[in-house]
């Protein structure tokens, strides 16, 4: 799918106020993508991402078991119910209704979100390699930046759609779209060391672990993981000013009563007691089906709650998994431990052979990351033995139809034709 960035720019000149709002079909790109308004442009390449983000992290957590659906809307039920399917319009809903564009603002869009996000970054880049340093001024660093950005929508491809196509071009496979992340990272970290963005030059190597850690590359995403400093996080902004700028985590639970954690995380415990990082509030309210008790994620409290991208437990987790893949679950658990320690959480003293801090690792990465967009990759990943089905396949769902087995999301058949 390809966007034209100059929509954009257009919808984002609203909130970001640079350019004087116009109607997208009276603009020309040629009057838009001009050196002047690189920085504008990277700034839509961000919210465009972030949009997505919010989207993704509701998306994923309905099709795991993070999130449950409690709403009307029959289209979104496939997400609960793990049923998706390619000719299912949800998969290429917009990440917000915005004039005659498909959109929802009860089902979180998955592929034209993040697609529409990669094209405008991919396409910046473009620009900034053809403009000069005498053009714009800041050209190093916003190549780092906006290649961060397109490597993390093209990561998040990777982990969860059954394949991709970019740019019009053929269907490939979800490895084919880590490894062009890979590329789009090898871009950002060589061009934000230059520019001395530690911001963006960590996002990039935190990225970077997380895919080669998705493509089996433990020893390579450790190396990465461990470049990682103490304290850093990089997040997603989000506030009240226009349905793309929400917090849809927020939304969707305490506001609309569409979803509400799922019956896995609403007392989930480490070492026998709650754990902190996984709260949850009994909203003693019904759902907008009038069926489902609401229980709203406290980690998401306002409309305007930020929602991490990258930080520095996730690096820790990455070495984590790293070391115990190499037969180092001794190492392993020091690194657990750094995370426990920094989240006021008891340390592991659990068992200490391999498979047993393995579950542990997994165990940890369900709190630590929780709604953060990295459950459904790692259901994907771990397989059933680690994370099994909740549901189980087969159970009714309460809408009709019975829970499936699908977890990776098609790509739309309106990609190509198909």
């Amino acid at each position: 799918m390809k966007t034209p960035i100059v929509i954009a720019l257009a919808l984002v000149a609203a909130g970001c106020g640079s350019l004087t709002e116009t109607s997208a079909s009276q603009v020309l790109a040629s009057s838009l993508l001009q050196p002047a308004n690189a920085p504008l442009i990277a700034n839509s390449v961000v919210a465009d991402f972030e949009c997505a983000y919010a989207d993704y992290a509701t998306a994923t957590g309905l099709v795991s078991d993070e999130l449950a659906d409690a709403q009307l809307f029959a289209l979104g039920w496939d997400y609960d119910r793990r049923t998706m399917y390619a000719s299912s319009p949800i998969l290429d809903f917009t990440c917000a209704p915005i004039g005659n564009n498909p959109g929802s603002q009860q089902n979180p869009g998955v592929w034209a979100p993040l697609s529409t996000a990669r094209f405008d970054g991919d396409t910046l880049i473009s620009l900034l390699n053809g403009w000069t340093a005498t053009q714009v001024p800041n050209r190093v660093q916003l190549i780092g930046q906006t290649a961060a950005y397109t490597g993390y929508t093209l990561t998040l491809m990777g982990e969860t759609m059954c394949a991709g196509a970019i740019d019009g071009g053929p269907h490939i496979t979800p490895d084919s779209l880590l490894g062009l992340a890979e590329a789009r990272f090898g871009v950002a970290i060589t061009n934000a060391t230059t520019a001395h963005d530690s911001v963006s030059l960590n996002m990039a190597l935190l990225g970077r672990a997380r895919e080669r850690l998705d493509r089996g590359q433990s020893v390579n995403a450790a190396a990465d993981a461990a470049l990682i400093p103490k304290g850093f996080l990089k997040v997603a902004t989000y506030d009240g000013g226009s349905t793309r700028r929400e917090n849809r985590l927020y939304t969707v639970m305490f506001r609309d009563l569409f979803y509400s954690v799922d019956v896995p995380f609403q007392h989930f415990m480490t070492n026998g007691v709650q754990d902190p990082r996984v709260m949850v509030d009994s909203t003693g309210i019904l759902g907008q089906d009038q069926v489902t008790h609401v229980w709203a994620a406290e980690k998401d409290p306002t409309i305007g709650t930020p929602i991490p991208i990258a930080h520095w437990s996730e690096a820790q987790l990455i070495q984590a998994e790293a070391a115990n893949e190499a037969g180092n679950p001794s190492g392993a658990i020091g690194f657990l431990n750094h995370v426990r320690d920094s989240a006021h959480v008891t340390e592991y003293s659990g068992p200490t052979d391999q498979a047993s801090v393995k579950v542990a690792i997994v165990h940890e990465r369900a709190a630590e990351l929780w709604l953060e967009g990295h459950r459904l990759a790692d259901m994907i990943r771990y397989g059933q033995t680690l994370i099994p089905y909740y549901p189980p396949v087969g159970t009714p769902f309460k809408d009709g139809g019975t829970f499936g087995t699908q977890l990776c999301f098609p790509l739309p058949t309106v990609e190509n034709g198909t």
